[in-house]
Formats: C-alpha cells, structure tokens, sequence
C-alpha cells in the first residue's frame, strides 16, 4: 500500500507541471499503464481517476469524461480490427482516439518499478 501511496504522490507533484497552457487544452487521459504488474486493475483505475481529478481541479483543462473516452476507444479498436485483422498494440489507437475525441493532448502514463523504487512517468 506504501507504493500506492508514494505513487499517488508523484501523480499530485506532476498534475501542476503540466498546468503552463494560457488557453484550456482538450485533454484525454489514457489508462495508467503497469508495467510493474504490481497493481490490481482496481487500483489503477482509481489511481487514473485521481490523475483525472487533479487535472480537472486546476481549472487549465477540459478533460474528457471516461465514459465518452472508452466508448470512442472500443470503436476505434473494433475498426482498426475490422480493417487490419490485427488487434491494436501501437500509437495507432490513441492518434485516432485523440482524433475522434477533438482532444488537443493525450496523456499517457506509465508505472514501473526498479527494486523498491516507484516509477511514474507521464508523456
């Protein structure tokens, strides 16, 4: 739970770092994405949740709703399929999100981990 903890540290010393736009981004925010394989799919939903939250609570972006974000996700996934018979491993998926989304940004952020030390990086 300490890791937890510490993780969600690093989430709230990144949310004002990003906040330097003048005008408010469209913002969508993908799912955490653990590496460490260390999380519960509950936890890293809570913890993007929180992500989501602290962005939202600065005032500097529209940050697209969850719901809207996975229903255009699973779309796009189901055509990207239809179309390369293949399933979607790379950017391809979140450039056309972040197409049919009209979002500015997507975030995505990974959590990994060297021996005890958690790390959070965000692109």
């Amino acid at each position: 739970m300490s890791r937890i903890f510490a993780c969600m540290v690093s989430l709230w010393v990144l949310v004002p770092a990003l906040a330097w736009a003048d005008e408010k981004p469209v913002l969508a925010v993908m799912e955490i994405d653990d590496q460490a394989k260390k999380l519960s799919e509950d936890d890293i939903r809570n913890a993007t949740d929180y992500l989501r939250a602290a962005l939202v609570s600065t005032g500097n972006y529209f940050v697209v709703d969850r719901g809207r974000q996975e229903n255009h996700r699973k779309s796009i996934v189901n055509k990207l399929k239809r179309e390369t018979h293949d399933p979607c491993y790379d950017d391809t998926c979140k450039v056309e999100l972040g197409r049919e989304l009209a979002a500015d940004t997507m975030l995505t952020c990974r959590l990994s981990s060297m021996g005890k030390t958690c790390i959070f990086s965000c692109e």
